[in-house]
C-alpha cells in the first residue's frame, strides 16, 4: 500500500512536469515563428524586395490578435509575402502599441504612421520600441518577450 501511495505521488509530479513542459516548447515555437517572420520582413524591405506594383517603400506587418502574422509589400493586400498561423494552442499574443509593424525599405528601420489616409510614414523615436508579449495560456506566469527597436532589430528574451 505504501508503495503504490509513493507510485502514485511520483507519477502525479511527473504529470505536472510534462504538462508544463510541453506549454513551455509551445511557448518557445511561437516565439521563434515570430521572430523568424520578423526577421523575413525587415530582410525583404532591406533587399528592397517587391511582390510586383511599384517601387518599395515600406513593409508592413501585420499580427493579428487571432496569432496571424502577414507581411505586406506597401501595406497592399494583392502584394503579400507570407501570411502564418504563428501561435501554438494555448498561447496568446499582445503588442504594444496596438497596430502594424512597419520595416522602412533599404534601411529596415522601423517606422510609424504620421497622418492617415494616406499614410505618411516617419521613423520612430530612438527610446521607442514594439513589444510582443507572448504567454502560455496553460501555465500562469510563463511568458516570452520579442522587442523591434528603433533601429529595426529583433531583440528576443
Amino acid at each position: 500500500m505504501v508503495v503504490v501511495t509513493i507510485l502514485m505521488i511520483i507519477s502525479g509530479g511527473s504529470f505536472v512536469y510534462l504538462n508544463r513542459f510541453g506549454a513551455t516548447q509551445k511557448l518557445e515555437q511561437s516565439r521563434r515563428k515570430i521572430v523568424d517572420n520578423l526577421r523575413l520582413a525587415r530582410n525583404y524591405a532591406l533587399t528592397n524586395q517587391t511582390k510586383g506594383g511599384d517601387g518599395l517603400l515600406y513593409v508592413e506587418v501585420e499580427i493579428g490578435s487571432d496569432g496571424t502574422m502577414e507581411a505586406l509589400a506597401n501595406g497592399e493586400a494583392g502584394l503579400s509575402y507570407f501570411s502564418e498561423d504563428v501561435t501554438e494552442s494555448g498561447v496568446s499574443l499582445v503588442k504594444s502599441p496596438n497596430g502594424s509593424v512597419f520595416f522602412s525599405a533599404y534601411e529596415g528601420k522601423l517606422l510609424k504612421a504620421n497622418s492617415s489616409p494616406p499614410p505618411d510614414f516617419v521613423p520612430v523615436g530612438i527610446d521607442e520600441t514594439v513589444r510582443i508579449v507572448i504567454s502560455s495560456t496553460a501555465v500562469v506566469g510563463e511568458t516570452r518577450v520579442v522587442k523591434i527597436l528603433p533601429s529595426g532589430l529583433i531583440n528576443e528574451k
